[in-house]
């Protein structure tokens, strides 16, 4: 298949998704959650340090500014042992101050 068949049956599925004769249910599998910020944080630094952003994110959780979707285990940087790097998943939610 080439790419203007595939793009022209995308927009036909995304028409019909729209259309008045795909199902209610259908409809209500593809709308999208309220817009909130999702973020892919790479930590970079000592065990220490990571542990401690760890629990920072987990005190702004706490207060209901983000919700913290995942943290990673560390990862040992290549050509040392002392810098290690985490990733974590967070949603930053809206309406909330965050200063």
């Amino acid at each position: 298949m080439s790419k203007r068949t595939t793009a022209k049956q995308a927009w036909r599925k995304k028409k019909y998704w729209k259309s008045e004769y795909a199902t209610k249910k259908e409809r209500e599998m593809i709308v999208q959650p309220e817009k909130q910020d999702y973020v892919k944080v790479r930590m970079q630094s000592t065990p220490e340090e990571i542990d401690n952003f760890r629990r920072m994110l987990e005190m702004c959780q706490e207060m209901g500014m983000c919700e913290v979707m995942n943290f990673s285990e560390l990862f040992p940087n290549r050509d040392t042992n002392r810098y290690y790097r985490a990733y974590s998943d967070v949603l930053v939610k809206e309406g909330v101050d965050h200063e």
